[in-house]
């Protein structure tokens, strides 16, 4: 069964090991989308001879569009694979990650049934895949939130509770319109700043059954603290003045100051905090010490070291 009105995006970048078993995870779903954008981002492996031999060896009555670009990041490719959309709804999958059969299937479902009549966004629970697909356990999966469903900007500010990846959501081409697109700037928390801006205009809701396997590898860029940094900064500096919701502001200052102290006393995170950080941002996140990021990041650490309130 296909569905005209739904594009499938898959950026890429070097994923030779993978793309096959994505691109078929698709072409094997329940309801076959109408196409597939890859969006090469300047792969220099066998990426685009596979996507060339699947295009060639395709005999369901989805698409497959190849797209070959300079690297430019995955928000970049991401963004790309939008603005070559044409469908109602538009799905994405990360070239690492494996959806079930029933993915669009249950989502599609949700939004022909939606009480929501504003309702941009479908997301679902996942399981983790190592690199060779094997199911991994002991590896922490966020629980899908009841709660979150309608209007959730305020809570999804607390933290990113779409869960697994992008490869979990669907959403309506309307949100893109409405949004903009992914920020280049950003190169981890994409996801998260992007939910947030179709929060601010659009409902969400999920399915609650896993949906998606997310493959966990060594070179996952979740495991590079600087750089989760570097894009934490970032992302906080951006949303702060934009929000008014203290638990998460509480929250965001906390964890920026964590970047100080969870190695005992980092000097250089505190440095690269202080410079980065306006003032009027501080002040906002460390409002309790009067915007002086040393004296809460210290604060922060005592209470680590001896359990003391602050």
């Amino acid at each position: 069964m296909t569905v005209a009105s739904v594009d499938v995006i898959i950026p890429c970048y070097n994923t030779g090991c993978y793309i096959r078993e994505a691109v078929e995870s698709v072409l094997a779903q329940t309801v076959l989308p109408g196409r597939i954008i890859v969006v090469n981002d300047g792969s220099t492996d066998h990426t685009a001879e596979l996507v060339q031999e699947l295009i060639e060896k395709n005999r369901t009555s989805t698409k497959i569009v190849h797209h070959y670009q300079s690297n430019a990041g995955l928000s970049a490719a991401r963004n790309k694979g939008i603005s070559l959309s044409n469908a109602e709804y538009i799905a994405f999958l990360d070239a690492d990650d494996v959806w079930m059969p029933q993915k669009l299937e249950r989502q599609l479902e949700v939004f022909s049934n939606t009480q929501w009549s504003d309702l941009g966004l479908v997301y679902g629970g996942f399981r983790f895949i190592d690199e060779k697909g094997a199911s991994v356990t002991g590896e922490y999966v966020l629980p899908l939130n009841p709660n979150m469903r309608g209007k959730v900007f305020e809570k999804l500010t607390l933290g990113n509770a779409v869960n697994g990846s992008a490869s979990c959501v669907i959403l309506k081409r309307l949100c893109t319109s409405a949004t903009g697109g992914f920020d280049t700037a950003l190169k981890a928390f994409e996801d998260w700043d992007y939910w947030l801006r179709v929060a601010q205009n659009f409902s969400f809701d999920f399915v609650n059954e896993d949906l998606v396997k997310i493959r966990l590898h060594t070179n996952s860029m979740q495991k590079d603290r600087l750089h989760m940094r570097r894009n934490a900064i970032l992302f906080y500096k951006k949303w702060t003045p934009r929000i008014n919701v203290q638990e998460a502001l509480a929250e965001w200052g906390f964890q920026l100051a964590k970047a100080v102290y969870i190695d005992g006393w980092n000097a250089s995170a505190l440095r690269e905090l202080n410079r980065e950080l306006p003032g009027d941002v501080k002040r906002k996140l460390f409002r309790r010490t009067f915007g002086s990021l040393t004296l809460y990041a210290a604060l922060q650490w005592l209470r680590k070291k001896c359990s003391i309130l602050i």
